[in-house]
């Protein structure tokens, strides 16, 4: 009697133990599961070498200005990038040119947090630089941070000193951005604004499947990030949209991916469609990426590592058989 009462107990342990592992596990499950992910993988087996040839190295960044360059976009004046640092650097907002001359830049009195990618919006006549200081590499920040910009304001002043000067600039001469994300915290490192309706997104970093989020604006300066789609991509570090809308590309530390979208698309129903893989030589730390014109040439360049002093600007041409 006594053994077969603690048999039962036993079963009865074992079966709310079952139940209760089954309803954890429902629970734990995370939202992100059921966003769209597109099938189309593409793993850069076979590199497309219609589009673009092999990279030319145009110019050099310094370790004494851009020793960690995270993002970059192209100036409304053509030859001209911006580019910024990463986190523990200082807060700067550089002009350079292709060759990798700093012309100038614009100090900002705000706390580098974590400053991780450029986009330029170019939207009603108007040209917004935004910072993104998005990065999260300790996973503690449960709310990023956008900087918008003028970008006018920023050349005029650059334009009207010379020597390089570092010019700082007043806090109401900008909008901070507070963006708002999910439950679970994200690093992302990859931001870019789509020139058909001034839509900005990011795109994380560190997840088997990189998760895309649209900001969407609450009130003024509060976006709410929302998960819209997943890529079968992991360590997505940089990406941009060109000017017309037409081509999204991307890249992590191994490969660039480039998607072809029709004006009739969403940006996420292009991301749900297979990409064009570019012929690219990985970089030491290769985390930023812009289009430079309408022929949809564009730019890479690396943070510095371990000893280096310089790090190669390279120019990617699209070849005209390949528009």
């Amino acid at each position: 009697m006594k053994l077969s009462k603690i048999l039962f107990f036993a079963v009865v342990f074992f079966l709310v133990f079952i139940v209760a592992g089954c309803n954890t596990e429902k629970e734990t499950k995370s939202v992100y599961d059921a966003l769209p992910v597109s099938t189309e993988i593409n793993n850069c087996d076979t590199v497309n070498g219609v589009l673009y040839g092999q990279h030319i190295v145009i110019g050099e960044i310094s370790q004494d200005n851009l020793p960690e360059v995270s993002g970059l976009a192209s100036s409304s004046i053509e030859g001209l990038l911006w580019m910024i640092n990463d986190s523990d650097n200082k807060p700067y907002l550089y002009l350079v040119d292709f060759a990798g001359r700093v012309k100038g830049a614009i100090e900002l009195p705000e706390e580098q947090k974590d400053w991780e990618d450029l986009a330029l919006s170019h939207y009603n006549d108007t040209t917004k630089i935004y910072i993104g200081d998005i990065g999260n590499n300790k996973r503690k920040r449960s709310k990023l941070e956008l900087i918008e910009i003028d970008e006018k304001k920023c050349l005029d002043l650059i334009m009207a000193t010379s020597d390089a000067q570092v010019i700082l600039i007043p806090a109401e001469s900008y909008t901070k951005i507070e963006i708002e994300m999910p439950e679970e915290v994200f690093d992302c490192e990859s931001l870019f604004c789509d020139p058909l309706n001034n839509i900005l997104y990011l795109v994380s970093k560190r997840e088997e499947n990189n998760i895309v989020f649209q900001l969407v604006q609450k009130e003024s300066g509060h976006y709410r990030a929302e998960p819209i789609m997943k890529i079968p991509y992991f360590f997505i570090t940089a990406a941009d949209i060109s000017a017309d809308g037409k081509q999204i590309i991307m890249k992590s530390y191994h490969n660039i991916y480039l998607w072809n979208r029709s004006i009739s698309e969403t940006v996420k129903s292009t991301l749900l469609n297979k990409p064009t893989c570019i012929n690219y030589v990985p970089e030491a730390q290769g985390e930023s990426i812009c289009f430079i014109n309408d022929n949809y040439d564009f730019i890479t360049t690396s943070e510095l590592r371990n000893e280096m002093k310089t790090a190669n600007i390279r120019l990617y041409n699209r070849r005209s058989n390949g528009k």
